[in-house]
């Protein structure tokens, strides 16, 4: 479960019983318990299309995330995510990129939407500096994501940063470190 998301938790777990104190909020346990399986969901929908971007199945996280947010179990997560393999597809990096500047706009403390618009911008010409900003915005929200770390140390590679990227990559604790994203990127640096 991404940071955010259980901080979220934890702040819902934490609020509802001081509410229904105060006699402000009348949620049963039902609800309460929907909600979190709500939320469970969403994460877990957001973790398979990750999962799913980082094997390579570009057209799959983008089918399946497409899916979820049709049937209401999308997220911010789910969305970026979306946007991010729609990167992937040179004819589609516009659109993502126009679509995660609304959501930059729309989420301004999502750190997903920020990896999605570093990811999208860095894809699309003289879009670099957007790139370099995002991904320094996203790594900012949640310094000890993958996904953060994992964006930004592809931004400074593709702006021809290697140093500065190999550098973060290798600053990372070990359980970071063998999350897919940075495998991965490591990988990729190892051509450079």
């Amino acid at each position: 479960m991404p940071i955010q998301n259980r901080q979220r938790l934890l702040a819902f777990v934490l609020l509802v019983p001081v509410l229904a104190q105060r006699g402000l909020a009348q949620q049963s346990d039902t609800t309460q318990a929907d909600t979190l399986a709500t939320a469970t969901a969403r994460d877990s929908t957001a973790l398979s299309v990750r999962a799913l971007y980082t094997r390579g199945d570009y057209t799959g996280a983008i089918t399946a995330a497409e899916a979820s947010l049709r049937t209401g179990h999308g997220s911010t997560d789910v969305q970026s995510w979306r946007l991010i393999s729609m990167t992937r597809m040179p004819s589609s990096a516009p659109t993502a990129l126009r679509a995660a500047r609304k959501m930059a706009n729309m989420h301004p403390v999502t750190p997903s939407v920020w990896v999605a618009l570093a990811a999208a911008a860095a894809t699309v010409p003289d879009s670099m500096s957007v790139a370099l900003s995002a991904s320094e915005r996203a790594l900012k929200l949640a310094p000890r994501d993958p996904a953060t770390i994992w964006v930004r140390a592809r931004v400074l590679t593709a702006a021809g940063r290697v140093d500065e990227a190999r550098t973060l990559l290798n600053s990372v604790t070990p359980a970071i470190a063998a999350d897919s994203l940075i495998v991965t990127e490591r990988a990729a640096l190892q051509s450079h």
